[in-house]
């Protein structure tokens, strides 16, 4: 299932640190109640930030954010983390 789009390339790291080479990392925290996302620039400057309320959609609300983030990371690299509880 593609939640984003064709135009991004996101990559898995062990390590979120150990990120030479990309332009942006995306943090993408699904807690029980909210999604909170933010996207770093390679100095680790925020270029977008969010926090909202899922009401138990999960998916569908995290499919969101990120296709609302495509304008800052599309034709560039990017490294994705997640976390949730």
């Amino acid at each position: 299932m593609n939640l984003i789009s064709d135009k991004i390339s996101l990559y898995f790291l062990s390590n979120f640190h150990n990120c030479e080479g990309f332009h942006l990392k995306i943090g993408l925290d699904i807690g029980s109640t909210t999604i909170k996302c933010v996207v770093l620039d390679k100095n680790d400057a925020i270029v977008y930030q969010s926090y909202e309320r899922h009401f138990s959609h999960i998916v569908g609300k995290a499919a969101e954010v990120l296709r609302r983030i495509e304008s800052e990371v599309t034709g560039r690299h990017a490294v994705l983390a997640i976390s949730g509880s």
